[in-house]
């Protein structure tokens, strides 16, 4: 996963790219990464008209094989949606000019980007926004939905990354003692 430093300096990615289409573009590949766990599959066919806004911020309807919804960590939703607002709904929310067809755009666009320093792998971003879940302790069986992932086992790769916990915070998780648990 990135760092909190390295993130900070893919916001400066992002910001120095030369045309006003190219920096929204940048700030919704790094939304759509660390914001909302996306990987390129997922980008692919995503539209303008996928992104909603409610009451509790904004969620994705993702597109595709592993089709679901995906709230996006609320620090990453403006971007998301400021690009969503920018473009017709029936459009490609990633690079909405670009021509159809293309697998490899996401990976294209990063490699002609400017800058000469850090530039955003998207599989980093995905694994930053799923190492932020595991530490947070998101529920598990949304957490899985959302990441598109069918099998717990799939995130055991990722756990040498996870903060620990406290000590005495896991063993009242451990023993149900948390307000409103299973057995209260």
């Amino acid at each position: 996963p990135y760092a909190a430093a390295e993130i900070t300096s893919l916001r400066s990615w992002a910001s120095g790219q030369g045309t006003a289409g190219r920096r929204r573009d940048a700030w919704t590949l790094l939304a759509l990464g660390v914001g909302a766990g996306l990987a390129a599959e997922d980008i692919r066919f995503l539209t303008a008209g996928m992104v909603h806004h409610d009451a509790h911020g904004v969620v994705i309807d993702v597109p595709g094989r592993r089709r679901r919804k995906v709230p996006v960590i609320d620090a990453w939703g403006k971007p998301v949606l400021e690009a969503a607002r920018a473009i017709e709904p029936g459009r490609p929310l990633f690079r909405p000019d670009r021509g159809s067809g293309n697998k490899n755009f996401v990976g294209q666009f990063i490699h002609a980007s400017n800058g000469a320093g850090l530039k955003p792998s998207i599989q980093r971003l995905r694994v930053t926004w799923i190492v932020w879940h595991l530490d947070a302790g998101t529920p598990v069986v949304p957490f899985l939905e959302a990441a598109g992932v069918e099998r717990l086992g799939a995130l055991t790769r990722y756990l040498r990354f996870v903060k620990g916990i406290d000590p005495d915070d896991a063993r009242r998780r451990l023993q149900g003692q948390l307000p409103g648990g299973p057995w209260r």
